[in-house]
């Protein structure tokens, strides 16, 4: 402990630079994707594959519950938000022990059990983060966005802001998982789950984007709505939207993460975080 306190002082004052302009990354993945977020969920043509679970929720267990035309109340959006990722943060660390147990036993590396507990802080910093920005960008991001329009202008309108929310909500995971410091619970989750099963990035990204719509599902067979409510809430939110997120965020997240390592490969710049102590 002592020797990674040390070398923990070390990075800091020598790499200061770079874990701060990790940190300015994290900051700027931050605020894009809670944007994207709140930018995509008024539009009604689709939804990520947590949101439509959580909105599955939201409808059957919150107070504005859902709508006549299917569309559902935002209001407790955030707070389940939170929920979930603290069930996906569980999940996450239960997967990161195990590889860093495996590592442990392969490498006899106590730092990097060190360096992992300090991702999990950050993880957990993200985590109540997240849902709190999200909450503050619906404070000025809301369906008025789309009063005042022709029904048709408002179709057209409401396709090319939830493609514009998709493209900055790719860029903010990328960035997020590229900073290496605070990626998220909802990256770390498809990380930890590379590492332990040897897939690729992309290939982990779509299995855990389609794991996370199997609860919205479940409970939309058995909740206690109509068969035409039913059917009105699908049409809002398992639309060609849904179809992006589960099978093009892992493959597009996947190029972005290649192209910002091309230009400036930030890894290999605190290479030394993960290498043995000297004796």
């Amino acid at each position: 402990m002592k020797q990674f306190i040390n070398d923990f002082n070390k990075i800091i004052k020598t790499e200061w630079k770079i874990l701060l302009s990790r940190f300015g990354i994290f900051v700027l993945g931050w605020f894009l994707f809670t944007l994207s977020i709140a930018l995509y969920t008024p539009t009604s043509v689709g939804a990520s594959q947590i949101d439509f679970t959580i909105f599955n929720f939201l409808g059957a267990f919150s107070d504005g519950g859902i709508r006549p035309n299917g569309e559902i109340d935002l209001t407790s959006y955030s707070t389940y938000l939170l929920l979930f990722y603290v069930i996906m943060m569980v999940i996450t660390v239960i997967m990161g022990s195990i590889n860093v147990a495996i590592d442990y036993k392969k490498n006899r590396n106590v730092q990097k059990i060190y360096w992992y507990i300090l991702f999990v802080i950050g993880d957990i910093i993200s985590l109540f983060i997240i849902p709190l920005g999200v909450k503050m960008q619906m404070l000025y991001i809301d369906e008025s966005m789309f009063a005042g329009y022709s029904e048709n202008a408002v179709k057209i309108l409401r396709f090319v802001v939830f493609i514009s929310a998709f493209l900055i909500y790719c860029l903010s995971i990328a960035l997020m998982v590229y900073c290496g410091i605070m990626p998220g619970v909802y990256n770390s989750i498809a990380e930890e789950f590379r590492k332990l099963t040897k897939m690729s990035y992309q290939a982990s990204r779509i299995l855990w984007d389609f794991l996370l719509i199997v609860p919205g599902l479940i409970l939309l067979i058995f909740i206690n709505w109509s068969s035409d409510l039913k059917l009105a809430f699908l049409g809002n939110y398992l639309y060609f939207g849904t179809v992006f997120f589960i099978f093009l965020t892992g493959p597009l997240v996947g190029v972005l993460l290649k192209q910002f390592n091309k230009i400036y490969n930030i890894k290999d710049k605190t290479a030394a975080l993960y290498q043995e102590p000297k004796n």
